[in-house]
Formats: C-alpha cells, sequence, structure tokens
C-alpha cells in the first residue's frame, strides 16, 4: 500500500506526495525535514494584499482559546516554532486577491494562519474565518465550499537507490480543481 509521506490540510486540494516503502517514505520525509523540498500553493484571500510580492515571517504555535487553531505571535501557548512563506500576487480583484505562496517551512495550518495574521484570511477557511460573520458572507464565493487552497507544485530530488536516477529532479503540479476554477470564472466576471 501506499505510505503518506507529509499531508495536506482537510478541504486542501493539490499535490500530495505517497511512497511504494519504508525507505523511500523516510527519505522524502527526510528532504521535507531538510526543506530540499519546494512546495508552492495557489490561493484566494480576503482584501487587497498592498505588496505584489513578500513574505510573511511570525512563528506559528496553538492557540490559547481553541487547540485545532494555530495562531502567530503573542496569541500562541506553548512552543512557538520559525514559520515563513513567500508569496506572489498573481492578480487583484475588487475585495479579492489571488496569489501564490510558497512555503519556506512547514508549520501546521502555516499558510492559513500568516495570510489571517497579516489581515487577509483564506477565502472560504471555515476554522480562521474572521470574528465578523456578515463580512464574510458577503463576501463568500458560493462556488466553492471549501478553503481556497490549493497544492499546486512540488520539486522533489529522487534517491540514490532508484537506479539510474541518482539526484534527478522532479517536478509535479496540480490543475486547479473545477470548483476553484469556477471560483475564479466568478471573480474574473463580476470583480
Amino acid at each position: 500500500g501506499a505510505l503518506l509521506i507529509h499531508r495536506l490540510d482537510r478541504d486542501t486540494s493539490g499535490v500530495l506526495l505517497v511512497a511504494k516503502n519504508e525507505a523511500s517514505q523516510k527519505y522524502f520525509q527526510q528532504q521535507f525535514k531538510a526543506r530540499a523540498v519546494i512546495k508552492h500553493y495557489r490561493a484566494i484571500v480576503y482584501g487587497k494584499v498592498k505588496r505584489e510580492t513578500g513574505s510573511i515571517e511570525l512563528a506559528v504555535g496553538r492557540s490559547r482559546q481553541d487547540p485545532r487553531k494555530r495562531v502567530a505571535g503573542r496569541e500562541a501557548m506553548g512552543q512557538l516554532r520559525e514559520a515563513k512563506t513567500a508569496y506572489q500576487v498573481i492578480k487583484y480583484f475588487k475585495g479579492y486577491t489571488y496569489l501564490e505562496a510558497a512555503l519556506m517551512t512547514g508549520r501546521t495550518h502555516q499558510l492559513r494562519v500568516h495570510f489571517q495574521a497579516i489581515g487577509h484570511p483564506i477565502v472560504g477557511d471555515k476554522l480562521y474565518l474572521p470574528k465578523d460573520k456578515t463580512v464574510i458572507e458577503k463576501l463568500a464565493l458560493p462556488q466553492l465550499d471549501r478553503q481556497a487552497l490549493h497544492s499546486y507544485y512540488l520539486k522533489i530530488t529522487l534517491p540514490s537507490s532508484l537506479p539510474r536516477q541518482v539526484g534527478q529532479i522532479k517536478e509535479f503540479t496540480a490543475p486547479l480543481p473545477a470548483d476553484f476554477q469556477a471560483a475564479l470564472d466568478y471573480l474574473e466576471e463580476k470583480c
């Protein structure tokens, strides 16, 4: 059977890497730990992200109010773990920003926490919605019944145990799923 190497949050679509055996699983998990894997996501966030390119460097820890949630900064309890996200705006819409984000670290809910912390939560994120539900309902995208977050691109190095593939780089992309694309089409038309 297939062995999981990393995880995607529930309701996040996209590229997921699995291994056929334990040796491969361990090898790729080490790559993730060493931050040698390149992972890019596509997201639609609320509001206009002011800078077209930038990075968010905010340590992440557990929420005091809700153990399911992670938070950035002083509101966290327990160990704070360094976290860095780089992003590039793809397109602005009225009330929304479509962007690509690269994980420089791999913390639980990192992208969701980071964009929420800078005042631009991911559209449809039920766990990290701002408190003002009326604003959210007004800005909701009916095409998406989940967070607008998609694991778009993954780059890895193959293990030396594979014949004739020592150090070979492999890249994987996952096209946007129909609901995500429908939300973008809607924004293109309406905003």
